[in-house]
């Protein structure tokens, strides 16, 4: 996994070991999704680019992550991602949602506007911020919750959405038990979800971070509500898949202090264990966590980590040559 903190702190994490990277300001923010694309991995919607129709784009990431080199591309859509959910489908990229009710599409190095409508056919359009959201087709992706404005105030909600990235269909599903926000999820099996953490609404304190969920895709109904034990008992966190393993990285807990350790699901028993294995970059409240090829890493399976030697590339922090370059 490579995690990239709101204040730029760059790290990986495997079955094994977690490690800083580099620090580099230039990929810092909130309201950020990560992406790996085959060619390129994509920064989106931090609150200074992002807000501004611009955003990140690491040329060729799986040539090594100590040796990464970006561009910031204009973003030629005309609602701007930020707080949003980013679904990838093969080598495609669709953005949904968030403060600006983003509906656009990367593919092969092209944007383009998406019209999303409901089954019935009438127009969809996605509003909500802070959502979670899984994978369970190739074009099929369900997103969980979030936040949007009624009448002028933000609600969160309980809103189960199917959206088919190809078709551009929408399906309303089952309601989760509980509304939140800033909350994250990731796919169990093939059939059952585990909706993690995040608060009844945004801002709200630490102390009311809501219990999970296992929410099953087939039968579109919540089949179990963990007890508060069991439960992460975080908000603003991070789920990622490493191996056959769930884990939950960084964000704030009931006690509104910072856990460095790494939490993993146990789906036996249905609950958290707290690992010995922490992060160690030093703001870790809210972060980004995208899946990343071992091959990619430059590191050893002991966490030792070569030297970059190419030219014009980030290592260490030292910024490489950067162009602003429009998108195609």
């Amino acid at each position: 996994a490579l995690i990239i903190t709101k204040g730029g702190e760059i790290e990986i994490v495997s079955q094994n070991c977690s490690m800083a990277i580099a620090t580099f300001p230039k990929f810092a923010g909130i309201g950020r999704t990560s992406s790996l694309l085959d060619e390129e991995l994509l920064l989106l919607g931090d609150d200074d680019l992002g807000t501004r129709g611009r955003y990140i784009s690491i040329l060729k990431p799986r040539d090594g992550l100590l040796a990464m080199k970006y561009t910031v591309e204009e973003l030629p859509l005309t609602q701007s991602p930020h707080q949003h959910s980013s679904l990838v489908s093969r080598n495609t990229l669709t953005v949904v949602g968030g403060k600006f009710k983003s509906r656009g599409k990367l593919n092969k190095f092209t944007w383009t506007e998406v019209s999303l409508k409901w089954e019935n056919g009438t127009r969809y359009i996605p509003s909500t911020t802070g959502a979670c959201s899984v994978k369970v087709g190739v074009d099929v992706h369900i997103v969980f919750g979030g936040e949007r404005t009624v009448y002028g105030e933000q609600v969160s909600g309980r809103q189960v959405v199917k959206i088919d990235t190809t078709q551009e269909i929408s399906v309303e599903m089952t309601h989760l038990t509980y509304s939140r926000v800033s909350h994250d999820c990731q796919l169990l099996d093939n059939h059952v979800v585990l909706v993690a953490g995040g608060l009844p609404k945004k801002g709200a304190d630490p102390s009311e971070i809501l219990p999970d969920e296992l929410y099953n895709v087939t039968s579109q109904e919540v089949v179990k509500v963990l007890s508060k034990t069991n439960s992460l008992n975080r908000a603003q966190h991070a789920m990622i898949r490493v191996g056959q393993r769930v884990l939950a990285l960084g964000g704030i807990d009931s006690n509104n202090e910072t856990p460095s350790k790494i939490a993993e699901f146990d789906p036996t028993t249905n609950a958290w264990i707290e690992l010995n294995q922490e992060l160690h970059s030093t703001n870790t409240t809210e972060l980004i966590a995208t899946p990343f090829p071992v091959a990619s890493l430059d590191c050893v399976p002991d966490c030792r980590c070569g030297i970059a030697n190419k030219k014009e590339r980030i290592f260490g922090g030292s910024e490489a040559e950067v162009r602003i370059a429009s998108s195609l």
